[in-house]
């Protein structure tokens, strides 16, 4: 089992609780590997969800691994690390820079829209800044239904800048 766990990435909820059960060590350090390749889990973010809420309840710091999700993650893992953005700190810097990184690089607006929502909450002068003049650069990238939904989504700081 612990074979098929760390070299072929198979395992499940039931897998994992029962290292816990029997093996607490193994199973978080096991998780701790999991989560750094978390891309492997793209079929299986049921899994990739219990493993990060697990490493919270074990007070493991989370700001590295959620950073490179960030920065790396396919759509449906990326998914995953921003319905459990509740679990750190988004003001870290480490995050910040890491959603600012996924965002001059992006242009699927399922990573763009959460990213583009989760930095506006901050309400950062400088953050909102490189908001509007990432989405001023990349803006021919972005598909064309989307853009009416970014300059609502940007609205608020746009009439800011207006003041």
């Amino acid at each position: 089992l612990k074979t098929l766990w760390l070299e072929y990435n198979l395992t499940d909820v039931d897998l994992i609780d029962y290292f816990l059960a029997k093996d607490k060590k193994f199973a978080i350090d096991a998780i701790k590997k999991s989560v750094k390749k978390s891309e492997v889990y793209f079929s299986n973010t049921k899994a990739l969800d219990y493993m990060i809420k697990t490493l919270n309840i074990n007070n493991v710091n989370l700001i590295d691994y959620f950073a490179n999700g960030i920065k790396k993650s396919e759509v449906i893992t990326f998914e995953v690390y921003m319905h459990n953005l509740d679990l750190i700190d988004i003001q870290n810097k480490k995050i910040i820079n890491a959603m600012k990184q996924r965002l001059s690089k992006d242009t699927n607006q399922h990573v763009l829209f959460p990213l583009y929502e989760n930095l506006m909450k901050l309400n950062d002068e400088s953050i909102n800044e490189f908001l509007v003049e990432t989405y001023k650069k990349n803006k021919d990238s972005y598909t064309s239904w989307t853009i009416p939904e970014f300059e609502k989504l940007l609205e608020p700081i746009l009439k800011e800048r207006k003041k």
